[in-house]
């Protein structure tokens, strides 16, 4: 889906949109894979993507991507700051994603970083 979604003309080749859009696609692929994500969560998901600006991969040491995928674990699993085993399967999510992302080197990432956040998502999520 994220591959189909970064061709679309609308869609710039860099950018914030990237953010959103990633933690949309898990969600969505998740409910697609298991039927146990709904619409409302998918929203939720691109609300919260949305938030993260631009460049945060190189101004705040996290690549958005990575936090998508922790975005994305969250909305699934219904986490909060009072949540503790949700919490903290959210954070490990970004933490693994972040951690693929900072074996591969290059600028730019909007379009490789993403996938290989989703990469770590799908195996958290299919194990």
């Amino acid at each position: 889906m994220a591959k189909i979604i970064m061709k679309h003309p609308t869609m710039p080749m860099h950018g914030p949109e990237h953010h959103a859009m990633i933690a949309a696609v898990l969600v969505t692929a998740y409910k697609n894979l298991t039927g146990k994500a709904t619409d409302e969560e998918i929203k939720e998901a691109i609300r919260r993507g949305a938030t993260v600006p631009g460049g945060y991969c190189g101004l705040y040491g996290t690549d958005a991507a990575a936090i998508a995928t922790g975005i994305a674990m969250s909305t699934i699993l219904k986490a909060t700051p009072l949540t503790d085993y949700e919490r903290r399967t959210a954070n490990m999510m970004t933490s693994r994603a972040l951690a693929a992302i900072a074996s591969n080197r290059g600028a730019r990432c909007c379009k490789r970083t993403p996938l290989l956040s989703a990469n770590q998502y799908f195996k958290k999520c299919l194990a």
